[in-house]
């Protein structure tokens, strides 16, 4: 009984001594770290490959068919700092070639029509369907192989500009 006692003593001791030390750790480590410096932007594309729908009129232009997509792009923002998309690049490259085939810039106000707003808050993220269609390509085979690049422009609420872009390629 003693023993027991003795061990009881001892772990009460310890206890007392350990359960301010765990108090002491915690005022020590900040709960609430400063905000970020800097936005941080992810993109994805989805599907990927990017899924063509082929429209071949052919007695309009039997040389030439017509493709159409319109790929989910979402924009995240990881850091925890809120701001604005200001354009969206959408180019379409020809990887066999290596040369751009078309190019164009979207704004503020295309992004704010298709997502509701430009405006991406601290760790969240919108969506958005950029839409290619009336896309000439070749009718005769083989397609050309071809690979859609976005890339975001956006402004930190801190002023910082940055610029992600993200790839996909295109099945048809």
């Amino acid at each position: 009984m003693g023993c027991l006692r003795r061990a009881c003593v001892v772990l009460l001791f310890f206890l007392s001594v350990l359960v301010p030390a765990c108090d002491w750790a915690k005022d020590i480590t900040d709960p609430n770290p400063p905000p970020p410096a800097s936005a941080r932007i992810e993109l994805t594309i989805t599907p990927s490959p990017v899924t063509v729908k082929v429209d071949c009129p052919a007695p309009t232009n039997p040389a030439f068919c017509l493709a159409s997509l319109s790929p989910t792009v979402t924009v995240a923002e990881t850091a925890g700092l809120g701001g604005r998309i200001d354009s969206v690049e959408v180019t379409l490259r020809n990887v066999a070639l290596g040369r751009d085939e078309t190019k164009i810039t979207l704004g503020a106000d295309w992004v704010a029509r298709q997502a509701g707003t430009n405006r991406l808050e601290a760790k969240a993220s919108i969506g958005f369907q950029p839409v290619v269609s009336g896309y000439p390509i070749p009718a005769a085979e083989p397609r050309p192989q071809l690979r859609i690049i976005l890339g975001v422009q956006f402004v930190d609420d801190k002023n910082n500009v940055l610029f992600q872009s993200v790839q996909a390629d295109l099945a048809f």
